[in-house]
């Protein structure tokens, strides 16, 4: 018995020191993570998939010899809503942000009680930064990214800013901790960030050189209004694209890559360690400025691939396998929300409490390109047609619903959605026929000439509509009618998630005056609603 007792002891005296010493060797180590958010990149504008602006990115180009691309990847229609699912990692109809995206003058944002990506990894040791575009809301400071689990943020809150003066309707909106940044008149964003990027990871090497770092850089290309320094839209990637809107678009797309560029190197210049970088769009290009979608229909704000079909792309050292460099991920669809998933079980934080989550960790298919544990996706249900100021047919019912987009398996079925909702038609309206569908078809000069598709004026005035994109992914061939069944299980499917829509305001909420009046007098965007009058959050 005492012979027993010792080697008890002498057991749990070696558990303690391997639970309590210096890790095992076979613990994996937190991986630094970096997740970048290009803004309105269309899906024939990036990279590999570019018909005319595959030069624009050579930087990119290098790291997609070395990376894994998304082949199937989809985000949401518009900023707002692509941001909130990949922060929360939940649908955005669940916090009240499926219509349209934030405006300056909002008492509205990601609810307080979600919990951001940020936070989830702060608390399992990450340090979190952010650069570039917020978008999530600003109107109260509890609202803000330092108090959404950043620890340093410079950037702007809104979505439409000018690229050199970092101004929106006249006001400016740049903030450096929280603190209003006045002194960047006439510097280009896009340089900006990336100075600031590269400040951010030093000072992260210096000052907590033991943690791991999560960085999201959400760059303001290649948003209009359309700018770009001459270095950019005088290069050889863009100089002899004919187009005027897509020579500047060419520009901007060619800051992006240097700046990932910037990234890459100085990510690999100060860590010997771990570092995983993921670079996606946040919606479809808008082809009256400057973005393209070819071969996909439609475009940014609408439901159809173009609008919702992305491009994604992995790179790192040591986290990915030799096998799987330069290849692409062909073994199902990625949603923008499933990183928040997969970043939390890299960083060991998939248990934390919280509200559940709609993501997938798609990390281990990827790496073993395997089967996607995402089949189906809600890609919007939206209790309004179209988008602020031509609103229309809102339905504010439980569990109603004015337009929907939902992917199950090979088909897609829309719902309420006209051929072109950029252009408001209301049913039955005298000017049906103004309704059009825009495809951006690359010419033989390198640019890009934009056509009304004329043969497909078939589907005017039509509003339900399912394809099977395994055959169909420009979505020209409508099966409704013919495929009845596979309609019935996926508008169920919409229906009983209807349910669970929050209806809050989003961009039908009213404008706040006390936020048109502050931002008069102090000539700045900044929080307004002091801490005890923190309505809607």
């Amino acid at each position: 018995m005492q012979i027993g007792m010792i080697l008890l002891r002498l057991v749990t005296l070696c558990i303690t020191v391997v639970s309590f010493g210096k890790p095992a060797l076979s613990e994996p180590s937190k991986p630094n993570i970096v997740f970048v958010l290009v803004d309105d990149l269309g899906f024939n504008d990036f990279s590999w998939r570019s018909s005319d602006l595959q030069n624009a990115w050579p930087n990119v180009n290098n790291l997609v010899k070395q990376g894994v691309r998304i082949d199937e990847y989809y985000t949401h229609a518009l900023c707002t809503p692509t941001r909130t699912a990949f922060m929360t990692g939940r649908m955005p109809l669940r916090q009240g942000l499926q219509n349209g995206v934030l405006t300056p003058y909002e008492r509205w944002g990601v609810p307080l009680s979600e919990r951001t990506l940020a936070e989830k990894m702060k608390a399992v040791g990450y340090q979190a930064y952010g650069v570039g575009k917020w978008h999530l809301g600003y109107y109260n400071n509890a609202s803000t990214p330092l108090q959404r689990g950043f620890d340093r943020f410079y950037g702007y809150y809104n979505g439409l800013e000018d690229h050199f003066t970092h101004k929106i309707d006249g006001y400016l909106d740049l903030v450096d901790d929280g603190h209003v940044d006045a002194s960047r008149l006439n510097q280009y964003s896009g340089h900006l960030f990336s100075e600031k990027v590269e400040s951010i990871i030093n000072d992260h090497k210096e000052s907590f050189p033991e943690k791991p770092m999560f960085l999201y850089y959400a760059l303001q290309n290649v948003h209009e209004p359309l700018q770009a320094p001459a270095e950019y839209t005088d290069s050889s990637a863009c100089a002899h694209i004919l187009n005027p809107l897509r020579r500047v678009y060419c520009g901007m797309a060619r800051a992006v890559d240097s700046a990932i560029g910037n990234l890459t190197q100085h990510l690999e210049a100060r860590f010997e360690d771990d570092v995983l970088l993921v670079i996606s769009g946040d919606n479809g290009g808008l082809p009256m400025a400057g973005g393209n979608n070819f071969p996909l229909r439609g475009q940014k704000t609408e439901l159809w691939e173009g609008g919702v079909r992305n491009n994604a792309l992995l790179y790192s050292r040591t986290l990915i396998p030799s096998t799987l460099r330069g290849t692409l991920y062909t073994g199902g669809f990625v949603h923008v929300m499933d990183w928040h998933a997969t970043f939390l079980e890299l960083a060991g934080a998939s248990n934390l409490a919280g509200l559940p989550t709609d993501g997938f960790n798609v990390w281990p298919a990827i790496m073993q390109n395997s089967s996607s544990p995402r089949t189906e996706v809600a890609l919007n249900i939206d209790p309004c047609t179209g988008l602020p100021p031509f609103t229309s047919n809102c339905n504010f019912t439980i569990g109603g619903y004015a337009q929907a987009a939902y992917r199950q398996g090979d088909y897609k079925l829309l719902l309420g959605v006209h051929y072109d909702i950029v252009i408001p038609v209301l049913d039955g309206a005298s000017n049906a026929s103004a309704e059009v569908e825009w495809y951006g078809i690359p010419a033989a000069s390198g640019g890009v000439k934009f056509n009304k598709a004329a043969g497909l004026k078939d589907g005017l005035g039509q509003t339900s509509w399912l394809f099977n994109l395994r055959d169909d992914p420009s979505e020209r061939h409508n099966l409704y009618d013919t495929h009845p069944e596979t309609v019935r299980q996926i508008k169920a499917k919409i229906d009983a998630l209807a349910k669970e829509e929050i209806f809050a305001c989003g961009s039908l909420c009213p404008v706040d005056k006390s936020a048109q009046r502050q931002a008069s007098k102090l000539g700045v965007l900044i929080p307004w609603v002091p801490p005890n009058d923190e309505a809607l959050s």
